[in-house]
């Protein structure tokens, strides 16, 4: 497990297993996110394989922060090549290239002729942790990919989101949770009984819902918790990630949470809906490198406290901003 730490700031990244960041937390030692020390389900890097990618993923999924690449949601293959669910930098061994306090540099090659590359850093004064990527096709043919950030956050009745004017609501198909699948503004949606709701507010309630949000001006997000777990503002490169996938799942009785785990997930990705690359590639939305071509993103998170003034915008520095009380 590799440790960075300042004043203000730690991060817990576990390298042997997708670089998975399981602990971002304040000076106080409270955990912004979602993270679940569970012996159960075994995961299947420690037994066999459960039959499909999909359990076997979340079969070792505790939450945490995980980067989705070169595949997003459902297994895909692409060019005869099949992708792991979310991808195998999800759950691979990931090298160490470069350590210290504060800063450190990691890197995970794929099935595909691609490789990534995160570099994370701590703010030596706040509690703002800065994600520099860059994905390299080494291989001698154009490769198409997609790649995304799942940070998955504790889902506390009466927390409340915030995303960009502009924003529009998709609910899945497949996890709409009674909503009209039409599109509709942030942050009210169609029931399809009638009516309308406000997925600004976490619910009360067991609950497992998917949405995506398209229409980002900017590419930043925030979650102000109602109780001790510290807020979260986040901000990230649009060109690179245009659409956010909202993940709510409140103490669903099946595999893996059984019951146990609230917890939801505000991911910046390439494409939508949930179906992979091979999805993503027919509907032209995938990323795509000629041979030695690069691309660089980026990624910021700011812990704060919530005063009860809505977030307006976040800022790659990781500074907020706020508008009037409502």
């Amino acid at each position: 497990m590799i440790t960075l730490r300042t004043a203000a700031m730690r991060v817990d990244v576990d390298e042997e297993y997708g670089a998975t960041i399981v602990r971002l937390a304040d000076s106080a030692g409270r955990n912004a996110l979602a993270h679940y020390d569970w012996e159960t389900p075994i995961p299947a890097r420690r037994g066999i394989s459960y039959g499909n990618d999909n359990l076997d993923f979340h079969s070792g999924f505790r939450g945490g922060w995980q980067e989705t690449f070169p595949n997003a949601g459902l297994p895909s293959v692409v060019d005869g090549i099949p992708l792991p669910f979310h991808g195998e930098a999800a759950t691979a061994r990931w090298s160490v290239d470069e350590l210290s306090e504060t800063r450190c540099i990691l890197h995970v090659p794929s099935r595909l002729p691609l490789e990534l590359t995160r570099t994370m850093e701590i703010d030596p004064e706040r509690a703002v942790l800065r994600i520099e990527g860059e994905v390299r096709n080494v291989g001698a043919a154009p490769t198409d990919f997609v790649w995304g950030h799942h940070p998955a956050f504790p889902a506390t009745p009466g927390a409340r989101l915030e995303f960009p004017a502009g924003a529009r609501i998709r609910p899945d198909i497949a996890r709409a949770g009674g909503l009209r699948l039409d599109p509709t503004p942030w942050p009210m949606a169609e029931r399809s009984s009638g009516g309308e709701i406000d997925l600004s507010v976490v619910r009360d309630g067991a609950h497992h819902e998917l949405f995506y949000l398209d229409g980002l001006d900017e590419g930043w997000a925030a979650i102000r918790q109602p109780d001790d777990t510290p807020s979260v503002g986040l901000a990230w490169d649009n060109d690179v990630h245009p659409y956010s996938w909202l993940w709510i799942q409140r103490f669903d009785p099946g595999f893996p949470f059984y019951g146990r785990a609230a917890m939801l997930a505000i991911e910046a990705q390439t494409s939508w809906p949930y179906d992979g690359l091979d999805g993503a590639r027919r509907r032209n939305m995938a990323h795509r490198l000629g041979p030695g071509e690069t691309m660089r993103s980026w990624y910021t998170v700011s812990l704060f406290e919530d005063t009860g003034l809505p977030v307006v915008g976040v800022s790659r520095s990781g500074d907020l901003s706020f508008g009037e009380a409502r």
